[in-house]
Protein backbone atom coordinates (compact mmCIF):
# COMPACT_ATOMS: atom_id res chain seq x y z
CA UNK A 1 0.00 0.00 0.00
CA UNK A 2 1.52 3.30 -0.52
CA UNK A 3 1.38 6.45 1.48
CA UNK A 4 -1.05 8.40 -0.73
CA UNK A 5 -3.75 5.82 -1.07
CA UNK A 6 -6.86 6.44 0.63
CA UNK A 7 -9.33 3.65 2.45
CA UNK A 8 -12.91 3.16 2.06
CA UNK A 9 -15.02 0.86 4.82
CA UNK A 10 -17.92 0.05 2.70
CA UNK A 11 -21.04 -0.83 4.29
CA UNK A 12 -23.30 -2.09 1.22
CA UNK A 13 -26.72 -2.85 3.35
CA UNK A 14 -26.86 0.51 4.79
CA UNK A 15 -24.48 2.09 2.02
CA UNK A 16 -21.85 3.75 4.28
CA UNK A 17 -18.13 5.05 2.91
CA UNK A 18 -16.47 6.27 5.80
CA UNK A 19 -12.55 7.11 5.22
CA UNK A 20 -11.13 5.92 8.62
CA UNK A 21 -7.33 7.37 10.02
CA UNK A 22 -4.41 4.54 9.60
CA UNK A 23 -0.75 4.95 10.32
CA UNK A 24 1.61 3.30 8.34
CA UNK A 25 4.28 1.25 10.54
CA UNK A 26 6.92 -0.93 9.61
CA UNK A 27 4.82 -4.47 10.78
CA UNK A 28 1.87 -3.01 8.23
CA UNK A 29 -1.18 -0.82 8.53
CA UNK A 30 -2.70 0.53 11.81
CA UNK A 31 -6.42 1.22 10.96
CA UNK A 32 -8.59 3.58 13.84
CA UNK A 33 -11.90 2.00 14.10
CA UNK A 34 -13.16 4.49 16.21
CA UNK A 35 -16.81 6.34 14.84
CA UNK A 36 -18.16 3.24 13.84
CA UNK A 37 -21.46 2.84 15.43
CA UNK A 38 -23.18 0.40 12.64
CA UNK A 39 -22.39 -3.34 13.10
CA UNK A 40 -21.82 -5.28 10.07
CA UNK A 41 -19.34 -6.16 7.08
CA UNK A 42 -17.19 -3.73 5.97
CA UNK A 43 -15.15 -3.46 2.74
CA UNK A 44 -11.66 -2.00 3.37
CA UNK A 45 -10.87 -0.29 -0.70
CA UNK A 46 -8.42 1.43 -1.50
CA UNK A 47 -8.31 3.91 -4.02
CA UNK A 48 -8.11 1.61 -6.93
CA UNK A 49 -11.72 0.47 -5.69
CA UNK A 50 -10.41 -3.01 -4.68
CA UNK A 51 -11.21 -4.57 -1.51
CA UNK A 52 -8.18 -5.59 0.80
CA UNK A 53 -9.96 -7.49 2.99
CA UNK A 54 -13.17 -7.42 4.97
CA UNK A 55 -14.05 -6.38 8.49
CA UNK A 56 -17.00 -7.75 10.74
CA UNK A 57 -17.62 -5.67 13.70
CA UNK A 58 -19.97 -6.96 16.28
CA UNK A 59 -22.20 -4.56 19.07
CA UNK A 60 -24.37 -7.64 20.34
CA UNK A 61 -22.10 -8.35 23.58
CA UNK A 62 -23.94 -11.55 23.80
CA UNK A 63 -22.31 -13.05 21.11
CA UNK A 64 -19.02 -12.18 22.19
CA UNK A 65 -19.46 -13.89 25.88
CA UNK A 66 -16.52 -15.35 26.62
CA UNK A 67 -17.77 -17.40 29.75
CA UNK A 68 -16.17 -21.41 29.98
CA UNK A 69 -17.78 -24.33 30.97
CA UNK A 70 -17.04 -25.22 34.77
CA UNK A 71 -15.48 -28.89 35.38
CA UNK A 72 -18.32 -30.31 36.44
CA UNK A 73 -19.88 -28.91 33.01
CA UNK A 74 -17.36 -30.24 30.74
CA UNK A 75 -17.46 -33.54 32.43
CA UNK A 76 -21.33 -33.89 32.81
CA UNK A 77 -20.86 -33.24 28.23
CA UNK A 78 -18.16 -35.13 27.36
CA UNK A 79 -17.49 -37.38 30.92
CA UNK A 80 -18.93 -41.01 31.19
CA UNK A 81 -17.02 -42.66 28.54
CA UNK A 82 -19.02 -40.79 26.04
CA UNK A 83 -15.54 -39.54 24.03
CA UNK A 84 -12.42 -41.75 24.49
CA UNK A 85 -10.15 -39.21 23.32
CA UNK A 86 -11.16 -36.57 26.03
CA UNK A 87 -9.81 -36.02 29.46
CA UNK A 88 -11.20 -32.72 31.69
CA UNK A 89 -8.04 -32.20 33.73
CA UNK A 90 -7.78 -29.21 36.49
CA UNK A 91 -4.22 -28.94 37.31
CA UNK A 92 -2.47 -25.79 38.16
CA UNK A 93 0.06 -23.54 37.74
CA UNK A 94 3.58 -25.75 37.50
CA UNK A 95 1.33 -28.33 38.06
CA UNK A 96 -0.03 -27.81 34.77
CA UNK A 97 3.24 -27.58 32.53
CA UNK A 98 4.12 -31.14 34.26
CA UNK A 99 0.59 -32.39 33.06
CA UNK A 100 1.04 -31.44 29.67
CA UNK A 101 4.57 -32.05 29.47
CA UNK A 102 4.05 -35.94 30.50
CA UNK A 103 0.60 -36.10 28.41
CA UNK A 104 2.68 -35.16 25.57
CA UNK A 105 6.15 -36.99 25.83
CA UNK A 106 4.51 -39.98 27.61
CA UNK A 107 6.39 -41.67 30.17
CA UNK A 108 10.05 -41.20 30.33
CA UNK A 109 12.04 -45.03 29.79
CA UNK A 110 15.03 -44.02 28.50
CA UNK A 111 16.97 -43.68 32.10
CA UNK A 112 15.75 -47.82 32.62
CA UNK A 113 16.90 -48.36 29.40
CA UNK A 114 20.14 -46.84 30.11
CA UNK A 115 20.51 -48.42 33.02
CA UNK A 116 18.86 -51.61 31.70
CA UNK A 117 21.87 -52.04 29.34
CA UNK A 118 24.61 -51.28 32.26
CA UNK A 119 23.33 -53.87 34.70
CA UNK A 120 23.53 -56.55 31.85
Amino acid sequence: MQTNDVLHLINSDTKTDIIPEFKTTNDGTLINLTGIEQAGFYQLKNSNDSTLSIIALNYNRKESNLKAFSDDELRSVYGNGKFKSVEVVNPTGSGLTKFVKQYSSGISLWKYCILATLLF
